[in-house]
Parts: structure tokens; sequence; C-alpha cells
């Protein structure tokens, strides 16, 4: 099958459109090479967060393909084991959406014992960042509001610096703090997306020949470095206190946060080498490294890095993620104290796609849903148990 027919075809079948004749033909057409299943599962991913007054459509056509697929299963036909886990882990996250878009539409909430709404009107986090110059000059960067210094100019969403002759070499630090995230754009064009929580150090201006070298303090930031060969052969290095990462031009992720065991780096395009203190390691696309801060032990591994990058573009995607560290996500983005007493709960997996832009209330109510918990707020603190 032509993939302009196998387009149309993902796209009746999401919206719950497909015939039987037609679901068959897509999984067999998606089973015929893996550049099909990426195909269709970027068009699942899209529809989820961008056609949500159709998710429960989603949630009975995927259903519906699923159990074809069980069919052919059963049949004899041999599907990949990866195919299949794939398809269990969206059909999870169908299921999110469709929860969603069920409380979203219908304004049901989930209850405490005694039955009283629970109303939690926390609001998602937004672009702010704060600008520590050169000189000690601290500039609070507000969503709405411009800022123009020398060759520096924020339009209250991100940071662009533009190329310019500097007498010193001068350093900015962009610091993102809880319920915010920024944009910066540095001087030899490479873009920088820094999440909730983090700090990056960096130079003003970059001396033509050095390496490019810039500091993530702490926190999440997601790099598309210009490549070395627009900037006279010179590298480009995101140093943190546990790991060196040495690229030539490449977009990756790297994780650190400070109360985190693990620092993670994460290989979306290009390849980068990670240094620490027990040696190096080169990545390939669709790699990610995880140094330990502890021991220092390093650990590689394939994965799908939608995942982890999916935050820059408005968009949570917890995979089998356990409880505890969903909600540290949701702490930092809406700049609240989310707890989880229970050890049992805290290991709990969740599977789910949800919209950054959603206010904390309809979050909660989703998570503790799926997976038949209840929150309540105490001062200010929510508390999620069984």
């Amino acid at each position: 099958m032509k993939q302009k027919k196998a387009r149309k075809i993902i796209i009746k079948t999401l919206s719950g459109k497909a015939s039987n004749e037609e679901l068959d033909r897509l999984l067999d057409w998606v089973e015929e090479d893996e550049a099909n299943m990426a195909l269709f599962k970027k068009y699942l991913d899209v529809y989820q967060f961008y056609d949500i007054q159709q998710k429960f459509e989603a949630e009975k056509s995927f259903n519906n393909l699923m159990s074809r697929l069980k069919k052919k299963q059963s049949s004899g036909r041999i599907i990949s084991m990866n195919y299949q886990k794939y398809l269990a882990a969206t059909a999870a996250a169908c299921l999110v959406i469709f929860l969603t878009y069920f409380f979203q539409e219908k304004n049901y909430s989930v209850q405490q014992d005694d039955n009283s709404e629970i109303e939690i009107s926390i609001q998602a986090g937004t672009n702010k960042a704060i600008l520590t110059l050169d000189n000690g000059e601290v500039v609070k960067l507000i969503e709405g509001e411009t800022y123009e210094n020398n060759n520096v100019k924020g339009d209250g969403y991100s940071l662009l610096y533009g190329d310019t002759i500097l007498s010193k070499k001068e350093y900015n630090t962009l610091t993102v703090p809880r319920g915010g995230q920024y944009y910066l754009v540095l001087s030899d064009g490479t873009k920088v997306w820094l999440n909730s929580e983090s700090q990056l150090k960096f130079p003003v201006q970059f001396v033509k020949g050095e390496t490019r070298s810039v500091e993530l303090a702490y926190g999440e930031a997601y790099f598309d470095v210009t490549s070395s060969k627009h900037n006279n052969g010179a590298s480009f290095s995101v140093e943190n206190k546990n790991q060196i990462v040495e690229v030539l031009g490449t977009q990756f992720n790297i994780k650190a946060y400070k109360e985190e065991p693990e620092v993670y780096t994460t290989l979306v395009e290009g390849a980068v080498s990670v240094e620490n203190e027990l040696g190096s390691e080169i990545l390939s696309p669709n790699q990610q490294l995880i140094v330990d801060i502890n021991s220092k032990n390093i650990n590689i591994k394939t994965v799908d890095t939608y995942p982890f990058v999916a935050w820059k573009s408005g968009v949570f995607n917890f995979r089998e993620m356990e409880l505890q560290s969903v909600v540290q996500v949701l702490s930092r983005w809406y700049d609240v104290d989310i707890i989880i007493k229970d050890e049992d709960v805290k290991r709990l997996k969740f599977n789910g796609l949800l919209r950054k832009n959603q206010d904390l209330g309809s979050v909660l109510k989703v998570i503790a849903q799926s997976i038949n918990l209840k929150f309540k707020k105490y001062e200010n603190q929510i508390i999620l148990e069984k």
C-alpha cells in the first residue's frame, strides 16, 4: 500500500471511520516496515493532543484495532514483540486521553470519602525566567513583556542573542523557576529549551575558534546545536558537575535535577561524547546515557526519544513511569508540592499523554481515575493516596 493511501486510512482509523477491511490493510502495512510503524505512531501522538474533542472516538477505534490484532495473532500470524508492546502502551495512553475528554466535557470530579468535591484551581506554568547579567544586574523575564539590551532581545517568551563583538568575554545566567519554561537562542544560533527549575550559564558571545561552552548548573534542557562547520570548526560542549557533553552539531536533551540520583543524556540526532570521572562514551541517535551521581557508573540504552523530549513541545508523555517520578514533574511545572506517603503508591506505573497547558486539577483527576487513587489538598500541599 502506498504511503498516501496509508495516511488516509490512519486518519480514518483515529477518527473512528475506518472499515474492518481498512483496519486489516493498516495492520498489514504497519507490519511490513518499522518506518511504517513509526509513521503510524507519529499520527497517533499528534491526534491525541490536537483533536481533543474526538478522543473518545480514538479510544474506540484503537480498541477495535487491538481486537483485530488479537484475531490475527490467534490465526497464527507472527507479529514482533516490539510492535505488540507499542500497541499495548499506546492503548493505555488512548484511555488516559479518553478520560481527559470525559472529565473536561462532563465536568466530573474526583470526590473524597465525604463526597464533597475537590477543587484545585492551580494553573499551568508559563514562560518566565530570571536573567542575571555579567555585572550582576538581575532582569525578570515575564510572559508578555519585552526586553532589549545591546545584542539581546526578548519578547516575553524567548531570548535571542545576536552576533556582536565584545571587548571581553561576558557571561549571562538564565534561571527558570518552578512553574516556568523558557526558550533561548545563543549568539551562534544554537537553540535551547529550558524546563522548569533549571539554570544555564552561557557566554554573551562565543569566541571564534574556541570551544563553545555552556554550563547546565541543574535542571533540564534540550539543545539544537548549530554545526561546527558554520562556527570555524568550533565544537560545542555542555558542562555539568557530573559530566561533560561534547558535540559537533546535533539535537539532544540533558536532565540533571539536583534532587535526582541520575543524569540523563538523550540523543535525538547527530553524535555526542559524554565524559565523566570514569571515562567517556559516544552516543548514536536514539541512545540514552545515564550517569549514577553517587557511583559515577555509566549505563547506555536504546530508547524512543520522544517521551524524553516531548516536554519542550507542550506535552507530558509518561510511559511506564513510576508515580513518584510523575508527581516530581508535575510539582515543578505547577509550582506546588504533591506528596505520596505510601511507598507502594509511589511505585505504581502510569501511562499517559497530557497537555501541559491544562490546569492541575484536570491532570490529577485523570491520574486518580486511571489508577484508582484519590487526592486531597492540605494547606499548600496536595496528597495523593489510595
